[in-house]
C-alpha cells in the first residue's frame, strides 16, 4: 500500500434500545435494533508510516491520538495476526461527539475490516468479529454494517429483514453532548432509588414494531434521565412529532434524536425547520 487510503465510517441510531438488566460485572445487557447510516460519516486516510506500528491525528479535541478505538482496533488485530504495518491514519470528524451515534465504534470496524483486506493471512470474519467485540459492544456490529438486533452488552448480533421500507428518517445533532458513561450511572441510580418514570411520548414494555403508534411503538430507557437534565431534547423530540413523524425517539445515550416519517414531504419540511436552529439535521430514505 504505496497510495493514500480514504476509508469512509458511518453511524447508527438505535430504532429502540432497552436496558434489560446490569450484570455483576457492571456491563448492561441490552435488546437494541440497530440500523446503519451513511450520513453522518467519518474519514479515515490512512498511508504508510515510517515503522510499524499505527500512529493517529485527528484535528478534534477531546481524542487521544495513542489511545483510542482505532489504535485499540490495531492493537487487537495485530496481536491475533501478527500482521502490524506501518500506518499513518488522519481522522477526519464528521459524526458529532456525545451524539450516541457509534462513531468510534464504526471507526475502530473500519480499521479492522481494512487490516483484514490488506493482511497476507487474513483471520476471517468470525474471528474479526471477536476482537471487534473486545474493542466496544458494538464494533461487531459495524463489521456486518445491516440492520441487527444486538442483546447481550450490545455483542450479540443478528441480522434482521428491515420492514420499514419508504420511511423517511430524518437524523437531528443538536449542539448537545451526552456523555455515554455518565448515562448508565444516571439509570443505574434512578433503578436504585426506585424511580419508575415514563419516557416522553414513549412508554416501556416489548415494542411492537408493526405498530406506528407514538405511545407505544419506540422506546429508549436512557430517555427519562437523559431528558431529566437535558430538557431541550425532549423538546427537539416533541417538535419532531409535532411536524407529523410517525414516531421519534432519542438515540442511545443521547444527544442524537431521529423521527420516522411516512410523508417524505413532512420530513422535508421538519428538516427546513430545523436546520436554522443550530442543529445538523440528515434525511435518510429507508
Amino acid at each position: 500500500m504505496n497510495d493514500a487510503v480514504t476509508l469512509r465510517s458511518g453511524c447508527k441510531v438505535n430504532l429502540d434500545l432497552h436496558i434489560t438488566s446490569r450484570r455483576d460485572d457492571g456491563y448492561h445487557e441490552i435488546d437494541s435494533l440497530f440500523l446503519p447510516l451513511e450520513e453522518p460519516h467519518d474519514e479515515l486516510v490512512v498511508t504508510v508510516g515510517d515503522a510499524p506500528g499505527i500512529t493517529v491525528t485527528c484535528a478534534i479535541q477531546g481524542i487521544d491520538p495513542t489511545r483510542n478505538t482505532v489504535t485499540r482496533a490495531y492493537d487487537a488485530y495485530a496481536e491475533a495476526s501478527g500482521f502490524r504495518p506501518p500506518l499513518r491514519v488522519e481522522l477526519r470528524k464528521g459524526v458529532p461527539h456525545g451524539a450516541g451515534l457509534g462513531g468510534g465504534s464504526a471507526n475502530a470496524a473500519a480499521i479492522l475490516n481494512h487490516l483484514e483486506s490488506i493482511a497476507p493471512h487474513p483471520l476471517g470474519r468470525e474471528t474479526l468479529c471477536r476482537l471487534a467485540a473486545r474493542i466496544g459492544a458494538d464494533v461487531p456490529f459495524f463489521i456486518h454494517a445491516v440492520p441487527c438486533r444486538a442483546s447481550g452488552i450490545g455483542e450479540i448480533i443478528t441480522p434482521v429483514a428491515w420492514p420499514y421500507k419508504g420511511f423517511t428518517l430524518l437524523l437531528a445533532c443538536p449542539q448537545v453532548q451526552v456523555s455515554t458513561a455518565w448515562a448508565y450511572g444516571a439509570l443505574d441510580a434512578a433503578e436504585e432509588k426506585q424511580l419508575r418514570v415514563r419516557g416522553c411520548l414513549t412508554t416501556g414494555g416489548v415494542a411492537d414494531r408493526n405498530s406506528f403508534s407514538r405511545e407505544s411503538w419506540l422506546h429508549n430507557s436512557f430517555e427519562p434521565v437523559v431528558f431529566a437534565s437535558h430538557p431541550e431534547l425532549r423538546s427537539l423530540k416533541e417538535a419532531l412529532l409535532r411536524h407529523g413523524a410517525a414516531a421519534a425517539l432519542m438515540s442511545g445515550s443521547g444527544a442524537s434524536v431521529f423521527a420516522l416519517f411516512r410523508r417524505r414531504e413532512d420530513a422535508e419540511a421538519a428538516f427546513e425547520q430545523l436546520k436554522g436552529h443550530d442543529i445538523r439535521v440528515y434525511q435518510h430514505l429507508l
